[in-house]
């Protein structure tokens, strides 16, 4: 009985090899020849329609040279002050040097800082880091921020340039 099995096994697996061979083998009699005799020409109906442009050797250095005439020349300046931005004060130091020590550790640690005075008197200096466009962005950095600021807490504040 364990021979028939063997021969039927050998048998089967002869086989499927050689259906395998013809089935992934590739068929030349079905392959096309394909050859690219010449390349197509292309026609050449460009009609230029459009203006001559001319360059100018002279840059425009004003925005009043500019013929705007569909939309406001207000609306187009924009003043800096215009844009709300968000900063984290993370410390309020007496000495000017301590406060340049945490702003070089906080760009070190790749954030913006800076160092503004503080108080009624000036005579304390704050160290502010960012600024940032939204409140959100200092909110989800709040961690790094304080780890690279050495303090557990900040108060988040508008600011304007």
């Amino acid at each position: 009985m364990g021979l028939e099995r063997l021969i039927g096994f050998t048998f089967t697996f002869g086989i499927l090899i050689i259906v395998f061979l013809f089935v992934l083998s590739p068929q030349i009699d079905y392959q096309q020849d394909q050859k690219i005799l010449e390349k197509p020409l292309l026609q050449e109906n460009i009609s230029d329609n459009s203006p001559e442009i001319t360059i100018s050797e002279n840059p425009v250095k004003d925005n009043q040279d500019l013929n705007i005439s569909s939309v406001d020349k207000e609306k187009l300046e924009l003043d800096l002050s215009e844009f709300d931005l968000f900063v984290i004060r993370v410390h309020v130091l007496s000495s000017l040097e301590g406060a340049e020590k945490i702003v070089v550790k906080i760009n070190n640690s790749g954030f913006p800082a800076f160092i503004e005075p503080f108080g009624k008197e000036q005579n304390l200096f704050a160290v502010y880091v960012g600024p940032f466009i939204e409140k959100n962005d200092i909110e989800k950095n709040l961690k790094q921020i304080y780890e690279a600021s050495d303090t557990s807490k900040g108060e988040i504040s508008r600011w304007k340039l």
